[in-house]
């Protein structure tokens, strides 16, 4: 009986001491973080994911104009991705802590602007793929669609 019950303390003792290792340690604190950063993940996984449509676009349109891709060309995408996810966290440490009752959404207004200006490179990119402007291409085409689903104006010799 005195076996069996020494057997389990081990076993308590040993589950204990388990977390307080290094590994018990970096999953508590990555477990932390990831609670933390739950309320901004959405935010932070499209970030990524235009970052990452932005790279494959760039890398398209290098390749069609026949330019080396280089590390460094790709190691900005890794600062780049570094930073805007820095900004983004650290607007929301300062709207949750800081400004306390404030109901101004600031982890949105810069989390557009990055988004702004990766889709401003994706176009870029994307016109650098296809020799001529996407966007305007889209903006004709938009407007021809508008007008013929509109009526037309009535003119003063139509009354």
């Amino acid at each position: 009986m005195t076996h069996h019950l020494y057997s389990i303390l081990k076993q308590y003792a040993q589950s204990v001491s388990d977390s307080f290792t290094f590994s018990g340690l970096l999953k508590s604190i990555l477990l932390l973080i990831a609670a933390f950063l739950a309320p901004i993940a959405s935010v932070i996984f499209a970030v990524l994911f235009l970052i990452f449509v932005d790279l494959i676009t760039g890398i398209l349109a290098s390749k069609k104009e026949k330019q080396r891709i280089t590390s460094s060309a790709m190691s900005r995408t890794i600062a780049k991705t570094f930073v805007y996810c820095t900004t983004i966290i650290v607007t929301h440490v300062v709207h949750k802590y800081l400004l306390v009752g404030f109901d101004f959404p600031i982890e949105s207004i810069v989390s557009g602007f990055i988004a702004l200006t990766e889709m401003k490179s994706i176009l870029e990119n994307m016109d650098r793929i296809s020799n001529h402007s996407v966007l305007k291409d889209l903006i004709l085409i938009f407007s021809n669609e508008r007008e013929r689903r509109l009526p037309p104006k009535k003119t003063k010799k139509d009354e």
